[in-house]
């Protein structure tokens, strides 16, 4: 190709491309669209920029005001201490005035501390007289504020004695102050068990609607909270006055109290109060065997939602405690369960509340359930569903197992007849318990609603069935063996295969009546895949029952084999074995048609007629056979006689004409057949059933004994020309044909 005819071609490309107008009015769309986004986003970011750049200048508006303040409180103490100091120089003897003025003032306060000391037991007497009537007399507690007003006040004095005493260097003075403040100790420590109590109370006191306590608790933890917050603000403005010259201000009124931490020891109750629910709620499912119950946290979490933020300083932010405490021991609970022998059902009803503890949220609570922390373990990946599957997956497989063996146990042995069901037929009883197993746990998933859990279990289901199949295929077919091959097998084999024939069919029945039914509630991920592997499961129960209908027929064709083997010999022509082996076959459908299910029974006729033509068929093959012409025709019409009225009283005449029609087609057209019309006969068996074998046809022609030698020799020269001259249909579906060959007789 030349340079110029290539650039033309390009050339041409891009005119067509160019053509399609529709595509640029499309750009030209999308890229207004993309502006316009551009400028909504670019005016977002401008505000929030605007927004955080006034924050930031607040901020250090802020910091530079309280650095101006600091110097200034400073300058106003070196001020004063300043005037100190000139007095001083102002007034003669000045230290010893000022030591006399502490003189006196140590004197007073030591007086006052021995009349605080002297009144402290009637003191300690009044606030437990006070909270003893309350708990007598009145369950709100009214006077719980004024008790805690006053022990607030001891315990101050307490502290700053305490403190005083460990200035000086005797130990006896702090001894003996211990001594004195034991009282006020064990009443400080009897009145923190007692609101701590009512801390671990909490949603007892709010079921029975005592609200008036839980308001006087939470104000006494904020009391003490904003005590602890002033010691904390004062202990860091003693470690930042570093400077020699800020020393007379390091002892501030306050600094000898110790931190109670309040807050915190109540969340601790909180968390310990409700560990112990769950622990009691596990304790009765392991040791009572009774059911787990968690549904009471749906109450609890409806107050700590709706009442309790109401009843407390929104700086308790005491929804949000709760939410977080009841979580980490829903997670706890859920490792617990994990760690121990605990039954899937367990697992199940975990899942399932977890699925309406969430629900519960979008409704009731303030935030969502992500924003807690631990997170819980429910998504589709969680280890709750992982570990449901896996010990759901464990128990089928033991249950299928057990009953396998079992069945297998009987099948092989074959001690007693078949289980018959309420309508007769034979049945393995491990069948029907598996599937009334699969059908509980598939009741169970479906009322869970949860798409994972069903989508797991359905798959699991599925794939032990299918290994069950395939163990099936191999004893079916190992027995089979068996009792072809050797006479010292158990009797029986018929009556279990039938029944086995007729439980798979019944398996595929409750595989749609029972499992299909619950696909829509699997994830539309997997919904296809599950269909997939339903149809895989289905069929191969279907394939199982098709197997043991062929395996019976394959039986009924082993007892009648010896009378086969004298077909078309010259002693056929005076006493057929047809009414033999066509009793035989009557027997076997009287035994199945008592016991067999309907629709399979159906299936057995087709099956067991198609193996009569086969096997009269495969006869052709049989040593020493002669085909004497009308004396054959009259036998083989006989013959199939006999089999038309055995089988008619079962099936269609349509269904015994096309079940004997390869006979006519094949045996009585090549023994009608003449020099000039075998051709015809031919052709017209080809048209039918393409996969006749041409040497089937030769054996025939061969063993005919009303004509002469040559004559046969150019029909099979005919015959073989015709069939090299027709187009092999080798895509079609196999005929009856394909399924004969050669048996007791030597290939041609």
């Amino acid at each position: 190709m030349s340079l110029v005819s290539s650039d033309e071609l390009v050339y041409n490309k891009v005119a067509d491309i160019l053509r399609q107008s529709e595509d640029l009015y499309k750009l030209s769309s999308h890229v207004e669209k993309l502006e316009r986004e551009k400028d909504t986003f670019d005016l977002h970011v401008k505000a929030e920029l605007e927004k955080h750049s006034e924050s930031l200048q607040r901020g250090k508006l802020a910091l530079h005001d309280s650095h101006l303040k600091r110097q200034k409180l400073l300058n106003e103490l070196n001020h004063m201490r300043s005037l100190c100091t000139a007095a001083h120089k102002m007034v003669e003897q000045f230290p010893l005035i000022s030591q006399v003025s502490r003189i006196y003032k140590n004197c007073y306060a030591t007086q006052q501390m021995i009349v605080q000391l002297q009144n402290l037991m009637q003191e300690t007497d009044i606030i437990e007289d006070i909270i003893r009537e309350d708990l007598e007399h009145d369950p709100t507690m009214p006077n719980l504020l004024k008790a805690h007003f006053k022990l607030t006040k001891l315990r101050t004095f307490r502290d700053e004695a305490m403190y005083q005493a460990s200035l000086e260097s005797r130990n006896d003075a702090s001894t003996t102050l211990q001594s004195s403040f034991s009282n006020l100790n064990a009443l400080s420590e009897k009145f923190d068990r007692l609101i701590f109590n009512y801390c671990s109370n909490l949603f007892e006191l709010l079921k029975v609607g005592n609200t008036k306590t839980i308001v006087r608790v939470f104000k006494i933890i904020e009391a003490e909270e904003a005590s602890d917050e002033m010691l904390k603000s004062i202990r860091n403005a003693q470690s930042n006055l570093t400077d020699a010259n800020e020393a007379p201000f390091m002892n501030l009124q306050g600094s000898s109290r110790q931190l109670r931490n309040f807050w915190s020891e109540a969340k601790e109750i909180f968390q310990a109060s409700v560990a112990e629910r769950f622990h009691q709620a596990w304790s009765n499912f392991i040791t009572q065997k009774a059911d787990l119950e968690l549904e009471w946290m749906f109450d609890d979490l409806q107050y700590a939602f709706k009442v309790l933020p109401e009843l407390a300083s929104p700086s308790f932010d005491l929804a949000r405690v709760f939410a977080i405490i009841y979580q980490q021991c829903l997670v706890n609970l859920v490792k617990d369960s994990i760690s121990s022998d605990t039954p899937a059902a367990i697992f199940l009803y975990l899942i399932n509340f977890h699925k309406e503890y969430r629900a519960f949220y979008q409704e009731h609570a303030p935030f969502s359930a992500d924003e807690i922390q631990p997170s819980l373990e429910d998504g589709s990946n969680g280890v709750l569903v992982k570990e449901y599957t896996r010990l759901f997956t464990q128990k089928i497989q033991e249950w299928s197992d057990k009953l396998f063996q079992s069945s297998v146990e009987a099948f092989i042995k074959r001690e007693s007849e078949p289980e018959l069901d309420s309508d007769g037929n034979y049945g393995i009883q491990g069948t029907i318990i598996f599937f009334q197993m699969i059908t509980q746990q598939v009741n169970i998933i479906s009322q869970t609603n949860n798409p994972e859990v069903v989508s797991t279990v359905l798959r699991s289901i599925m794939y032990v069935m299918q290994a069950m199949q395939e163990h099936w295929k191999t004893v079916m077919k190992t027995e089979l063996q068996k009792h072809l091959s050797t006479s010292n097998t158990p009797p029986g084999l018929m009556e279990y295969l039938l029944a086995l024939a007729n439980d798979n069919l019944k398996c595929a029945g409750f595989m749609d009546n029972t499992l299909l039914r619950t696909f829509e509630l699997a994830t539309d991920s997997r919904e296809e895949d599950l269909r997939e592997s339903f149809g895989k499961t289905v069929d191969g129960f279907i394939l199982l029952s098709d197997i043991g209908v062929n395996e019976i027929v394959e039986i009924i064709s082993n007892d009648v084999k010896p009378a086969l083997a004298t077909l078309f010999h010259p002693g056929w022509y005076q006493s057929s074995n047809m009414k033999l082996i066509v009793d035989t076959f009557r027997d076997y459908i009287v035994d199945c048609i008592e016991h067999m299910v309907p629709g399979l029974f159906d299936v057995f006729l087709l099956e067991s007629s198609n193996a009569l033509t086969i096997n009269y068929l495969r006869g052709i093959y049989n040593k020493g056979v002669t085909f004497e012409g009308p004396s054959a025709i009259q036998q083989i019409r006989s013959d199939i006689a006999l089999a038309i009225r055995a089988f008619g009283e079962y099936m269609a005449a349509e269904h015994l004409k096309a079940t004997f029609e390869p006979i006519e087609k094949l045996l009585l057209g090549m023994l009608d057949a003449e020099l000039g019309s075998v051709a015809e006969y031919f052709r017209l068996l080809k048209e039918s059933y393409w996969d006749a074998p041409l040497s089937l046809v030769e054996v025939i022609l061969t063993n005919r004994t009303d004509l002469d030698r040559g004559t046969i020799r150019k029909m099979v020269e005919i015959v073989r020309q015709e069939n090299s001259n027709m187009q092999q249909y080798s895509s079609n579906k196999p005929t009856i044909f394909s399924q004969i060959t050669p048996v007791n007789a030597a290939p041609l």
